[in-house]
Formats: structure tokens, C-alpha cells, sequence
């Protein structure tokens, strides 16, 4: 596939995500996931050496866009298959490959667009905000079509694992807190 192609598919993702969605589902490959996946991460993790280039030197910015695409295809193929099998439980009749392959459409412009503007001072972080927000609307979309389902049940397969990593962070936060807590003040005789 030509460059200009899967940029434009990106493009489309984000403009109009139903129609690219559905219209892209047939053509579903792991290779094409891949490359969307690996290509936006790569171009995303040059964006953020030049925002950094004054901390990290040459080394973020060349060292940096690999261990960018390295990361986000562990984290495609991983949550991808988390949100799968929930999605499986959900009801869901689609296979995990047009579904991983559904969000490598949009995550590399999401990837970039979130290295253009995160960095810009004050209002960075909140128009990232807005970009993962608008990210979890595009997943609920691809989940949508990738399973034949509803949108309500689209939802609940992002959000029920989410809120599980959440509750087990939250005790993992506690129990090493109580740790620390129990081993400062056996250090200090008691005294916490």
C-alpha cells in the first residue's frame, strides 16, 4: 500500500469512522495493522525527540521513535486482545483480527496528533484530554463494527476491563502503602 493511501485512511478514520470502518473491515490484515501501527508510532516518536531534543540530544531522537513503535504494537496486540475478549463476553460475533486491525486505523493520527500538541504550554494537556477522549469514541466505533453489536455493548468492552485495571491499581496503591507504612514504623518504633 502506498504511503499517501494509509495516510489518507487515517485521515478518513478520524473525518468519518463509520464509513471508513465499515468500508475497510473486508481488507483487514495483521501486516496492514502492523504498518499503520509501527509507521504512526515511528512518526509520532520523531515529533516528540524534536519537542525533546534539548533534553534527550540526538539519542530521543532516534532511539526514541523505535522504542515508541516497539511499545504501541505491544499495547495494540495486548488491550486489542483484552477489549476482545470482553467484547466476547458482550455478545460480540466479529474475529480479533479485523478488530485490531479497525483500531490501527485511527491510532497512528491519534499517536501524532497527541505528539503535535501535547507539548504545547497550558492548553496541551486538556487538547490532549479532548484527543483521548475522541480515541475512546473511535474504539467504540471499531468495536461496533468489528463485532455487530450495539454501541452500548461497544462501550462496556472498553470500559469494564478499564475499570478493572483501575480497582486493581487502586488496591496495588494501598497494599504498598500499608507496606511502606508498616515498615517506616517498624523503623521508627512504632511511631506511624
Amino acid at each position: 500500500m502506498e504511503l499517501k493511501t494509509i495516510f489518507n485512511i487515517w485521515i478518513d478514520a478520524l473525518k468519518d469512522p463509520k464509513r471508513t470502518f465499515s468500508s475497510e473491515k473486508v481488507h483487514a490484515s495483521f501486516g496492514d495493522g502492523a504498518v499503520n501501527i509501527i509507521l504512526g508510532a515511528i512518526i509520532a516518536g520523531i515529533i516528540d525527540g524534536i519537542w525533546t531534543i534539548r533534553v534527550t540530544g540526538i539519542i530521543g531522537l532516534t532511539i526514541g521513535p523505535i522504542y515508541k513503535a516497539i511499545g504501541q504494537i505491544l499495547v495494540w496486540l495486548i488491550w486489542g486482545g483484552i477489549v476482545y475478549i470482553f467484547a466476547k463476553i458482550f455478545g460480540g460475533r466479529g474475529d480479533y483480527m479485523p478488530q485490531i486491525y479497525l483500531m490501527s486505523l485511527y491510532t497512528p493520527a491519534i499517536l501524532i496528533i497527541s505528539s503535535i500538541i501535547r507539548p504545547i504550554p497550558y492548553i496541551g494537556k486538556l487538547l490532549d484530554l479532548i484527543v483521548a477522549i475522541y480515541s475512546l469514541y473511535l474504539l467504540t466505533l471499531a468495536l461496533k463494527e468489528a463485532h455487530s453489536f450495539s454501541i452500548g455493548k461497544a462501550t462496556l468492552s472498553w470500559v469494564a476491563p478499564l475499570l478493572i485495571i483501575i480497582v486493581i491499581a487502586i488496591v496495588l496503591i494501598i497494599a504498598a502503602y500499608s507496606i511502606m507504612a508498616g515498615i517506616l514504623g517498624s523503623m521508627m518504633g512504632g511511631a506511624i
